[in-house]
């Protein structure tokens, strides 16, 4: 969600840019770098959160093999 409203605040100053001819681009820039904390932080939270996806599916898998095996494991 913090990546996403940072890409919509984002396309949005620069529409503003975009509107105004005589905008100025380092004043532009001033717009979007005051969130930049959002898309690093909304990416950060996204990473774990498919790393936690991965570990909780991998651990689903596996109790249900060992379901399926009646509950013993093999050495082989």
């Amino acid at each position: 969600m913090l990546l996403m409203g940072f890409m919509f605040w984002y396309l949005f100053c620069a529409l503003r840019f975009l509107k105004d001819p005589a905008g100025d681009e380092e004043a532009w820039r001033a717009q979007y770098r005051s969130f930049a904390w959002a898309w690093k932080s909304g990416l950060l939270l996204c990473v774990l959160s498919w790393f936690w996806a991965l570990v909780s599916s991998v651990g689903i898998v596996r109790q249900a093999q060992t379901k399926t095996d009646g509950g013993t494991r093999s050495a082989d």
